[in-house]
């Protein structure tokens, strides 16, 4: 603040010429006295006083200051401002000597004797012809004024750069005051259209009983803090917005102080992982129930197919028995599309070109939906292949092309597209991860039909939900689809609204492959016989399974060595004098896994042959290189007659060269 100067310089320099009839060494006297700095300029320029205030501020005693161009040169030291210091006090002058008022004139700049500078406004009275002149040191008030300034400057930069919407409105009538550009930006109404409205006249809630329970909160308390609600736009979209208020005082009106933070996007992506990680947990559990079920499956139908096997045509017992062989194989399709959900199924990944798929695919696609739905395969631009199993691709589409065609019972469009893409953004759907980033490509599938609800799109991957009538699907398809999806590192998305149809979106992260044409597997003979006897070491911790793999395989002329765990089957290698010729292995045992277990065998006998079965082989399969071929691989359940067909094939095989350690 400016120092106290006993009043205003234009009250005192009227008094003070009034005071010119005292006698000189009394006037002196007076001015020492006088808190601020006073002098009096004679017509010729001569400085007559030069008060105690004057010496004390500016450090310059009356002999050094006689005269006023003296004076000049020692407070203006700059050349140039000193000659627009000169011009414009004139000009003051002379302005005031005709208007006959006060001299008023600055505030200008100064420098003291020290090199101190000073901010002064200099108000004078003309007596005679001489000017009194009295200055006023304003420099503090100055600097307050400037910072003051800054601060007001600073904070009104603040306040419309946050990027949440900040309002002060009047609490009573609820009408906007002032409001930021994020504000402008969430709410998509701008500042000048907002001021002089209530939230109630730009219809800002989307339920205006979420508005009420905030005025009530603000009037008990008077704060309000993480009130979630939301948000109607402009544009008529929705947002959810964490609220923020204070009542602030000011004056005799209340004023409301509010801040709304845009958490759309973050509820969006918390959905989403709440979503991924249900499903997750939910996959993980299917997983293990498809593990053991198909070890019971597998002794259920291998034991119904050697029951059927001696009885002939006619027999009374067989079409009991081929309807319990029937149901254990749909129940072995639903345990493969648990697995496929769990991402536990054994992948046959190579570099795929999706447009020759859907070409291959074409006629198939337009027979399951019907003459009633207009197909178009789109496929836009050049697009990458991608690593995936060729045939769970096929099931993937096909899937989506039939959950499409249902939801369209009375027709419609159906549009599957294929395009590359870069650095995908998330989608405001259910996803299952966040989007593959990076060179991907995308395939889409559009149809025109019924719809979801937001309830039935954030469980539509759930194994077993279904909105079709009961009888009529397991629920598993889509749940299939996603987790083939998720197993070969992609995403899916579902975007969806009552009446407005459907888009299901995936992303296959792109193969710098080349992709691999389709051959088809040499025939196999079921029912083929070795050469020789041969020697199988059987390992299966599961005792009913095991037991029937013995049984098949002395069927097939084999001659089997059967272990329950990967130690037994190690002490039987060893013991063992003859060849063995295959290790027939499950993967998922305790203590020592399938794979593990064929390392160390393949130590001691490189010319040992592998083929491993599970019924939830895991990442066991994909993570080692021994077993990292699905043709060494067969999936439970199995019938006798497909382990004979794969046991003769792999046997059939050269034994593969081994990589040193």
């Amino acid at each position: 603040m400016a120092e106290d100067s006993g009043g205003d310089g234009a009250s005192v320099a009227p008094r003070m010429a009034a005071w010119s009839h005292l006698g000189a060494d009394l006037l002196v006297r007076a001015f020492d006295e006088l808190p601020m700095p006073v002098t009096l300029l004679a017509p010729d320029g001569r400085i007559q006083f030069w008060n105690r205030r004057a010496r004390e501020l500016f450090g310059y005693t009356l002999d050094e200051v006689s005269h006023v161009e003296t004076w000049r040169r020692l407070a203006y030291p700059d050349e140039a401002y000193r000659t627009d210091i000169v011009e414009r006090w004139g000009a003051a002058v002379q302005r005031a000597r005709e208007s006959g008022g006060e001299l008023r004139f600055g505030p200008i700049h100064l420098r003291t004797r020290h090199g101190g500078e000073r901010e002064v406004e200099i108000v004078g009275t003309f007596v005679d012809e001489r000017v009194l002149v009295v200055f006023n040191d304003v420099t503090e008030k100055l600097h307050v004024e400037h910072a003051l300034r800054e601060s007001e400057a600073r904070l009104a930069a603040a306040f419309a750069a946050m990027p949440d919407a900040v309002a002060l409105s009047n609490a009573t009538t609820g009408e906007y005051l002032l409001v930021n550009e994020g504000f402008s930006r969430i709410t998509g109404w701008a500042a000048e259209e907002a001021i002089g409205k209530s939230s109630a006249d730009l219809a800002l809630w989307v339920d205006y009983e979420q508005r009420n329970a905030v005025v009530r909160e603000l009037v008990a308390s008077g704060k309000i803090d993480d009130y979630e609600a939301s948000f109607r736009r402009r544009d008529g979209s929705v947002v959810t917005g964490l609220v923020f208020g204070r009542i602030v005082k000011a004056g005799e009106t209340p004023l409301l102080l509010t801040v709304t933070r845009d958490v759309t996007e973050q509820r969006v992506l918390e959905r989403r992982l709440r979503q991924s990680e249900r499903l997750d947990s939910v996959g993980r559990l299917a997983g293990g129930v498809a593990h053991d079920f198909n070890n019971l499956l597998t002794v259920i139908l291998g034991s119904l197919q050697l029951a059927l096997e001696p009885l002939p045509p006619g027999d009374p017992m067989r079409p009991e028995l081929e309807i319990a062989y029937q149901a254990g194989e749909r129940a072995a399709t639903i345990t493969r599309q648990l697995l496929a959900f769990g991402r536990k199924q054994v992948m046959a990944a190579s570099s795929v070109d999706l447009v020759s798929v859907l070409s291959e695919m074409d006629d198939l696609l337009r027979r399951v939906v019907g003459e009633g739905v207009e197909l178009t395969l789109l496929c836009s631009g050049p697009v990458s292949p991608v690593r995936i199993d060729r045939a769970q691709l096929e099931q993937v589409v096909l899937n989506l092309v039939i959950n499409a065609r249902d939801a369209m019972p009375r027709g419609g469009s159906l549009l599957v597209e294929i395009r590359d893409v870069e650095a995908a953004p998330p989608d405001a759907g259910v996803s299952a991860t966040p989007r593959v980033l990076g060179r991907s490509v995308r395939l889409t599938v559009t149809d025109t039909g019924t719809g979801m609800s937001e309830e039935t799109r954030s469980r539509v991957f759930e194994p077993f939900f279904s909105t079709k009538e009961r009888g009529k699907g397991t629920g598993l398809g889509l749940s299939s689809v996603y987790g083939i999806v998720r197993q070969s590192g992609g995403t899916i998305d579902v975007v969806s609204e009552p009446g407005r149809g459907t888009t299901f979106m995936l992303d296959f992260p792109a193969s710098d492959q080349s992709p691999i044409r389709r051959s088809d597997p040499p025939p196999l003979d079921a029912a083929a016989k070795p050469a020789r006897a041969r020697t199988v070491l059987v390992v299966e911790d599961e005792e009913a399974v095991g037991d029937l793999i013995r049984r098949v395989l002395h069927g097939g002329d084999y001659n089997v060595l059967l272990a329950t765990s990967g130690e037994q089957a190690e002490l039987l290698a060893a013991l063992h004098a003859g060849p063995i010729d295959l290790l027939l292995t499950d993967v998922v045992m305790p203590r020592m896994n399938g794979a593990d277990l064929a390392g160390r065998l393949l130590t001691l006998r490189p010319e040992l042959r592998v083929l491993f079965m599970s019924g939830f082989a895991g990442d066991t399969l994909e993570s080692n290189d021994i077993v990292a071929s699905a043709r060494t691989f067969i999936q439970k359940p199995f019938t006798p007659g497909a382990l004979l067909s794969r046991v003769s094939e792999v046997l059939a095989r050269p034994v593969p060269e081994r990589r040193s350690a």
